[in-house]
């Protein structure tokens, strides 16, 4: 092994690291990326030749780490390996055949469905409502927000960080837009999204009296409800009435998941997906995002004549 090509892979290293440098990624995204490169190098990577499929099957294999960590991490894995190939330094992508060689016997983690089924949508919908009538300022802004992620597909910054403006009650519409408290995750993700009538009768309402800058502020009212102290944070008080409501381990990304799925389900456009999720191309909503239900294929199966 000569001395450039282990430069090579050193150099590489820091490359990788500063493109996740803040603020364009989290501290903690960044931190996520140093370890995986610090388990790759354990395992034996000297240079960028060292990335063949058997040290990535042995980077699954590893048994001291829960298998959704791994899976986590090997996410971060396919990332490095698909930069290398792509800029002509790895002469073959390891991970795109990696069905052939990751071992049946890894117990290989099968995640669970990220989506819900619409009732328990709709009994968290209805436990909202419920807890708005009865309850004072903090309920209904529950309630606002609990209808906003689904009816509208959003990811959760882009709801939390939403300022009163952004929403037009006459055209009923809600503006996606970077502000001064988030960005967005993609240029793409700027974007106009309708508002169905269903969620106007809660939003109205909320952002008449809601007697601040943001839509979802936080108790004083001067800056969104983006974090807070434990058992106050938004996804704190979404798991907690996920649970009243018999629903557990609700978060945000299993409203954009339902509404996806939903979507496929009443038969519309996939473009329709793409646009409301604002997706840069279709095939991250028609992989990522639809859950394959086989009710949605009883329906057109069953038109299906000789």
């Amino acid at each position: 092994m000569s001395d450039s090509t282990t430069s090579d892979w050193a150099a590489f290293r820091d490359e990788i690291i500063e493109l996740y440098a803040p603020p364009w990624h989290p501290p903690k995204t960044r931190s996520t990326v140093r370890r995986v490169l610090d388990v790759l190098e354990q395992l034996g990577v000297r240079e960028i030749a060292d990335l063949t499929p058997e040290l990535l099957a042995r980077f699954v294999r590893r048994s001291r780490l829960a298998p959704s960590t791994i899976q986590g991490q090997f996410a971060y894995v396919r990332v490095v390996c698909k930069i290398l190939h792509r800029t002509g330094r790895l002469e073959h992508d390891p991970t795109r055949a990696r069905d052939r060689w990751l071992p049946p016997a890894a117990a290989w983690y099968t995640a669970p469905a990220k989506h819900r089924e619409p009732e328990e949508i709709r009994r968290v919908l209805a436990r909202a409502t419920q807890e708005a009538q009865e309850g004072g300022w903090r309920e209904r802004r529950l309630e606002a927000l609990i209808y906003c992620l689904a009816y509208l597909g959003a990811r959760k910054s882009e709801i939390l960080g939403l300022r009163r403006a952004d929403y037009d009650r006459g055209l009923r519409l809600v503006e996606i837009a970077p502000n001064a408290c988030r960005r967005l995750k993609t240029a793409r993700a700027a974007d106009q999204l309708p508002v169905c009538r269903t969620l106007a009768q809660v939003l109205d309402p909320w952002a008449s009296d809601v007697a601040s800058d943001w839509l979802f502020p936080t108790l004083c009212k001067k800056k969104p409800w983006l974090t807070g102290g434990p058992g106050h944070r938004p996804l704190d008080q979404i798991r907690a009435i996920g649970e009243r409501a018999g629903v557990r381990r609700l978060n945000f990304r299993a409203f954009r998941h339902t509404y996806a799925t939903q979507a496929e389900g009443l038969g519309l456009p996939e473009a329709f997906a793409q646009r409301m999720l604002r997706h840069t191309t279709p095939l991250t909503s028609r992989r990522h995002y639809r859950a394959r239900v086989l009710e949605h294929l009883r329906d057109p199966a069953e038109r299906l004549r000789y």
